[in-house]
Parts: structure tokens; C-alpha cells; sequence
């Protein structure tokens, strides 16, 4: 669901997931290519801020399966440990 928030509004999308400073960011290249649609840049900078907001969402949510997996391991091999001795 977070992934069709950031096809149409990256910064929110961002913002939702903790990411307050490449949401700030994203807005302003955001509302830039809104002010310069008209010259055609502005399609290029919101497909960028679009494309910048769903893989840093990727990454985010990868990170945290990465320390929900190495905290189930520790876990896991404290429990280990302790049931050895």
C-alpha cells in the first residue's frame, strides 16, 4: 500500500515510512518538476522523485527485516547457548 502512496505522492510516502529528510527533499525536486511540467523537464524530475521515493522505501523496509532477522538469531543463539550449559 506504501508503494502507491509513493506513485502519487513520493514525500508523503517518504515521510510515513521516517524518512523526514529525503522527504523534504523529494518535495522540493517534487514541486519543482510540478512548477517546470510545462517545459518538460518536470516529467523527468517527478518520474525521479517517484522512482527515489519507492526504492528508498525498498531499502527501508529491507533494513528492517535485516534487524528483525538479527534480532530473532541472537535470540535464538543466546537460548542455545544458555540450554548447552
Amino acid at each position: 500500500m506504501i508503494y502507491v502512496l509513493a506513485l502519487f505522492l513520493p514525500f508523503v510516502a517518504l515521510a510515513v515510512k521516517g524518512l523526514y529528510i529525503q522527504a523534504v527533499l523529494n518535495f522540493v525536486l517534487w514541486l519543482v518538476g510540478i512548477f517546470t511540467i510545462f517545459f518538460g523537464i518536470g516529467v523527468v524530475l517527478i518520474i525521479a522523485a517517484i522512482i527515489w521515493g519507492c526504492v528508498a522505501i525498498g531499502q527501508k523496509i529491507n533494513k528492517e527485516r535485516h534487524e528483525q532477522m538479527i534480532q530473532t538469531l541472537s535470540a535464538n543463539n543466546q537460548q542455545n547457548t544458555s540450554d548447552k550449559a
